[in-house]
């Protein structure tokens, strides 16, 4: 390929398909993970099935069966969550454009499907919002304050640089939650950048926080 009018609209174009092409391998990756943590597990039930008939129900022998059990099922959850992470398309990024993707999650880990996300401001002003979908997944696009003019031509560079940096945190309202959570992160936009983030709503939400 001729890199001499490579546009920035080429490399993330391609830099995207990087990205969609990883994913479709760590898919596949965890495919055939769950696959054998399915056959694994099963294999550790029942050989906890026969300890049980031999020794009983509390013998030191089904009592280590068991806690392999316990460590097996974390492994299964893991590679679960890792699955539906994945499996999550990751977004375009455009110019002028801070994009923030990823999932909200209960206490427990489990998805929050319809919950209101807010880009907010320092002041509480909403840069963006959107509702979380399958598996708990949203995807914001913050727009990048515009450039001062002078005049009618756009700012120079070392004018834009001085203006103050747009930061925002992440707040999202679900139901049965009669109040806003703020994660506590704060977030920088950059423009054609990207970021992936999990949200997780504790089981009661902070101070009733207003949005504009």
């Amino acid at each position: 390929m001729d890199t001499t009018n490579v546009t920035s609209a080429d490399l993330l174009a391609q830099l995207s398909t990087v990205f969609e092409s990883r994913d479709a391998l760590r898919v596949t990756e965890l495919t055939n993970a769950t696959s054998l943590l399915a056959a694994e597990g099963t294999a550790l039930q029942a050989e906890r099935e026969r300890l049980t008939a031999k020794y009983g129900e509390t013998s030191q022998q089904v009592q280590d069966a068991s806690a392999r059990l316990s460590i097996q099922s974390l492994q299964v959850a893991y590679t679960n969550a890792d699955f539906v992470r994945a499996s999550i398309p990751v977004p375009a990024v455009e110019e002028d454009v801070f994009v923030v993707y990823g999932r909200i999650l209960d206490s427990t880990g489990k998805p929050v499907t319809g919950a209101k996300v807010v880009a907010a401001s320092s002041s509480g002003s909403a840069l963006a919002n959107t509702a979380s979908k399958g598996q708990g997944a949203f995807e914001l696009r913050v727009p990048i304050r515009p450039r001062k003019k002078v005049g009618k031509a756009v700012a120079t560079e070392s004018e834009a640089q001085q203006q103050p940096a747009l930061d925002f945190q992440i707040m999202a309202v679900a139901k049965g939650f009669d109040r806003p959570y703020t994660d506590p992160e704060v977030l920088t936009a950059t423009s054609q950048r990207l970021a992936y983030r999990e949200i997780v709503l504790p089981e009661k939400a902070s101070a009733r926080e207003k949005i504009d």
